[in-house]
């Protein structure tokens, strides 16, 4: 138990039977027992689905399911992943052997355009960046200028910079936020509101683009089949409908089902831009440490992708899923290094935990990293990176409903109702851009990190 600066209670569960009664308590009531304490986020999204409670959270939640269903998913995952990663990997080899890469930055360029094709069908020109980094790092390369030739890509796209700025922190944000007044931030502090105002009209112009081509697509002859696959999951939210509030008798009527409004897209896909591409990217981050920190477990990887996609070219999603260890590995990664290391929820009444009261409005944290390396729940070897656990789970760690969580020991996408709607999304994505490196890469710790 601890308390911060201003007396406010924060308790760590690291019991699995405590974190399933929180997680998985009823959440689509506005008084529900657990809510999620947001602070800075809702000042960066706005409300979207990560931001919302109660009700209002099940509507969405219902309304934005359908764009990620999984046949969607994998077409147009598919179709997006292989030639862009192909591209991002073409931009590694031209630098050369020798140098030095940010993967962080570089994984965020790829994930970014990957979100931005699928999610809104807009180009954030993230391997447009990366190309003009690719020219810069030659040109100092071939000048013996190292020191340029370690920089990152400088992202160019408004929609990007303007969620990096409102990102970076800046300590007259964080005096705010610390002594409890967030919310002034984005209403005295300029620099938020510029930021603000930026990202809105980008966000904006996104969603009357995809009108635009939703007008243009419905009056072309082009086929049904050719539309669904043409279509981004910006597309498919605008034309979801929810009629589940209305009564038995308006439910015949479609035109009375309501959908989300403009302002309430422009929200979600500021969410889904943010939690889109750092879950993925964060994951590939780990993965890329974890295959040069173990070549042993590289070697493996790389005789797993040969074995199903042994020729140059495209890596498909079929052949992506006959691949058991690379699924084993990523999975490995989530447990011990996991994109969201943390995830909290407050009670709003008086609670009860293994016979200790706990006063409400208690910020109560569930650290995924340390229930992920718990020898109690994984052995003697928790701290062990072993893809092999993995593989004598006939699920492979997936259930058919979604993650195993090992009763509620794994938790790399949370579980219960505000579980992540994306997991498949980051799943499927990430699957595909590791297949791609592990089979044209050799990955090795940079000699400027070894000793760090």
């Amino acid at each position: 138990r601890y308390n911060n600066l201003l007396g406010h209670n924060f308790l760590m569960i690291l019991d699995p039977a405590i974190i399933k009664e929180i997680l998985t308590a009823p959440a689509g009531k506005n008084d529900c027992r657990f809510y999620k304490p947001m602070f800075f986020f809702p000042s960066i999204v706005g409300k979207g689905l990560v931001t919302l409670e109660g009700e209002e959270w099940v509507k969405h939640r219902r309304l934005i399911q359908p764009a990620f269903a999984v046949p969607f998913l994998k077409q147009a995952l598919d179709a997006s992943v292989a030639p862009k990663t192909e591209n991002f990997l073409q931009l590694w080899l031209k630098v050369g052997p020798k140098q030095e890469i940010d993967v962080a930055t570089h994984l965020a360029a790829l994930t970014l355009d990957i979100i931005g094709d699928v999610g809104f069908s807009h180009s954030c020109d993230g391997m447009k960046d990366m190309a003009a980094w690719a020219e810069q790092a030659v040109a100092a390369s071939e000048n013996h200028e190292n020191e340029v030739a370690a920089i990152s890509p400088e992202l160019s796209d408004p929609l990007i910079t303007s969620m990096i700025a409102l990102l970076k922190q800046q300590p007259l944000r964080f005096i705010m936020y610390v002594s409890g007044f967030g919310w002034l931030d984005p209403l005295i502090n300029p620099k938020t509101k510029r930021a603000r105002a930026a990202l809105n009209d980008s966000v904006d112009g996104i969603i009357a683009n995809a009108r635009k081509f939703d007008s243009k697509n419905s009056n072309s002859s082009t086929s049904t089949s050719q539309k669904k696959r043409t279509r981004s999951l910006l597309q498919v939210l605008m034309e979801a409908k929810d009629d589940e509030s209305l009564s038995s008798s308006t439910k015949r009527s479609k035109s009375r089902a309501i959908g989300l409004t403009d302002r309430e897209l422009r929200d979600e896909v500021k969410t889904f831009l943010l939690a889109g591409h750092e879950t993925t990217s964060t994951w590939c981050y780990w993965a890329i440490f974890a295959m040069a920190k173990y070549p042993d477990v590289q070697e493996k990887l790389y005789d797993d992708v040969m074995k199903e996609a042994p020729s140059t070219g495209a890596i498909s999603l079929e052949q992506v899923e006959q691949m058991e260890y690379l699924s084993a590995f990523l999975i490995e990664c989530l447990r011990l290094f996991p994109p969201l290391g943390i995830t909290l929820r407050r009670n709003r009444y008086e609670e009860c935990f293994a016979g200790y009261k706990v006063p409400a409005g208690t910020t109560l944290m569930i650290s995924m990293h340390l229930l992920h390396r718990n020898p109690k729940y994984w052995g003697p070897d928790a701290e062990a990176f072993q893809p092999e656990r993995w593989l004598a789970d006939k699920n492979g760690g997936v259930a058919g409903g979604g993650i195993d969580t090992k009763g509620f020991t794994f938790l790399p996408f949370g579980a219960g109702g505000h579980s992540c709607i994306g997991y498949r999304f980051a799943t499927i994505e990430a699957k595909l851009i590791m297949a791609h490196m592990a089979r044209a890469l050799r990955i090795e710790i940079a000699p400027s990190q070894q000793n760090v």
